[in-house]
């Protein structure tokens, strides 16, 4: 009886020590993959007086992809967008 509680416990202790080393080696990432982006933000785009707000998605200082996030906001006919470096989407 002992030698059978002894293999089972053995054979608990081995596949979950298998399970525990194949979930983690799907985790691993390898350095030839390409990095889908270094950062993404949000940003309200703007023509004129109407503006959408924007999440922006940055690799290596370039637009990878952008999608609008909300919808539009219209100011008045004389509003002029306060802030600056306006046309800059990705930073190096």
């Amino acid at each position: 009886m002992k030698k059978i509680i002894a293999i089972v416990i053995l054979l608990i202790i081995v596949v979950g020590s298998l399970f525990a080393f194949v979930s983690s080696g799907f985790s691993f990432e390898f350095e030839s993959e390409e990095k889908p982006f270094d950062y993404t933000w949000t940003k309200a785009l703007c023509d004129g007086n109407t503006c959408q707000d924007y999440e922006i998605v940055c690799l290596n200082g370039e637009v990878k992809s952008t999608r609008p996030v909300s919808g539009f906001v219209t100011f008045s006919k004389n509003w002029e967008d306060p802030r600056e470096n306006r046309e800059t989407l990705c930073e190096d």
